[in-house]
C-alpha cells in the first residue's frame, strides 16, 4: 500500500457509500491539491472548483462521500464554503446528497454517458465555433503553442503529458470562446466524464485518434474556419464518447 490513507474524522472524506465501491484518497496526495499556495479556501467558486478537479482526475471516486468539514480541514479555509459548493455541485449533477448521509460523488451508468457525450457534441463544438469566429490573434497563438505542446507529447509517447496539455487545450478553447455559459457548461459536463475518458484513452490507437482529432480543432481555429472548428471538435466528442461506451460495456 502506497502512502497513508486519510484519517480524518473516522475517514469520511475517503469513506464510499455502500451502493458503490469509491476508493480512498490518500492524505498526501489530497493535502498537495487542496491546499495551493498554503491559502486556505473562502470562498464557494474556489472550493466548488477544487471538488471539480477532484472529480475530474479522479481523486474523488464516484460513490466516495464529501464532507464539508473534511474538506475544508484539508484546505486550511473554512467549512461553510465547501458545504454550499456541495449543494451547487449537486445542482450540476456531480454529487448526489442522500439524507443524513451527506454527499457523494455521483455514480454514471451508461445512459449518463450517452446523454453527456451527446450534449457534449453540441456545447464544446459551438465553444470551437465561436472561438474560430473571434478571429484573435491572441487566442490562436495561444492555441497553437498548445496544440504543438500536444504533438510533442504525441510523438513522445508520453500519455500522462498527453493527457494533462489535452485537458488544457480543451479548456482553452471553452475559455476563449467568448461566451461564459458556454464555457461553465461545457466544463461541467466535461468534469464528471474526464476521468473515464483518459482511461478509454490509454491504447496507441485511441490517443493517435484523439491527437489528430485535436489538430484538425486547432487547424481550423487558427484559419479561422468556424465550420470545420465545430465539425472536427463534434467529430472528437463523438469518438471520445463510442471509447467510454465500449470501456463501460466491459465493466
Amino acid at each position: 500500500m502506497l502512502g497513508k490513507w486519510l484519517p480524518i474524522n473516522g475517514l469520511r472524506v475517503g469513506e464510499t457509500h455502500e451502493e458503490s465501491p469509491g476508493i480512498v484518497v490518500r492524505q498526501n496526495l489530497m493535502k498537495a491539491k487542496l491546499t495551493g499556495a498554503g491559502r486556505g479556501v473562502n470562498s464557494v467558486d474556489a472550493a466548488a472548483e477544487l471538488v471539480r478537479e477532484g472529480i475530474r482526475e479522479g481523486r474523488f471516486a464516484p460513490g466516495q462521500r464529501l464532507i464539508a468539514g473534511d474538506l475544508a480541514a484539508l484546505s486550511g479555509g473554512g467549512a461553510g464554503p465547501f458545504r454550499e459548493a456541495l449543494f451547487r455541485l449537486a445542482g450540476e449533477g456531480l454529487v448526489t446528497l442522500h439524507p443524513n448521509r451527506g454527499a457523494a460523488v455521483r455514480a454514471l451508468g451508461r445512459n449518463d454517458a450517452v446523454e453527456i457525450y451527446l450534449l457534449r457534441e453540441h456545447v464544446d463544438g459551438l465553444a470551437a465555433r465561436l472561438c474560430a469566429s473571434r478571429a484573435d490573434k491572441a487566442i490562436t497563438g495561444e492555441i497553437k503553442a498548445s496544440a504543438e505542446k500536444l504533438s510533442k507529447a504525441f510523438r513522445a509517447g508520453r500519455i500522462t503529458e498527453f493527457h494533462g496539455v489535452k485537458r488544457e487545450l480543451l479548456n482553452l478553447i471553452r475559455e476563449s470562446c467568448g461566451a461564459a455559459r458556454v464555457n461553465e457548461l461545457a466544463r461541467s459536463l466535461w468534469a464528471p466524464i474526464c476521468k473515464r475518458e483518459t482511461e478509454a484513452q490509454l491504447a496507441k490507437a485511441a490517443v493517435s485518434a484523439a491527437h489528430a482529432d485535436l489538430q484538425n480543432v486547432a487547424e481550423a481555429i487558427i484559419g479561422e474556419d468556424a465550420d470545420e472548428a465545430e465539425r472536427a471538435m463534434r467529430l472528437h466528442v463523438k469518438r471520445s464518447g463510442e471509447g467510454v461506451l465500449a470501456a463501460m460495456a466491459k465493466e
